[in-house]
């Protein structure tokens, strides 16, 4: 009968939580959801938002003009396409710990 050896499982430490680096967004990027069907069957808009992303608001100066420009930079969390009635930005609230 053969004997078989275990070996050592590597130590893994925990990290905790980490700091993250960087600042808080200033938007979430909101998507309408698809159309709904009704009971007569027609489709109706929904009002149902979902979240696809984060941005955040900058400034740079333009340097061909040397005006002040704003910008508006999208991290998108998922692919999306943009329809006809575009994008909510809806001012970012951090999570509560709390629920």
């Amino acid at each position: 009968m053969a004997t078989r050896t275990v070996s050592k499982q590597p130590v893994v430490e925990d990290q905790g939580t980490e700091e993250r680096q960087g600042r808080d967004p200033d938007f979430t990027v909101l998507l309408r959801q698809q159309p709904e069907r009704g009971v007569d069957g027609k489709l109706y808009r929904s009002k149902n938002m979902t979240p696809v992303g984060v941005a955040w608001r900058s400034e740079k100066i333009d340097e061909k003009t040397g005006e002040m420009v704003e910008y508006i930079g999208v991290k998108a969390h998922i692919k999306f396409e943009v329809g006809e009635e575009g994008l909510l930005l809806r001012t970012y609230r951090k999570r509560s710990d709390a629920a």
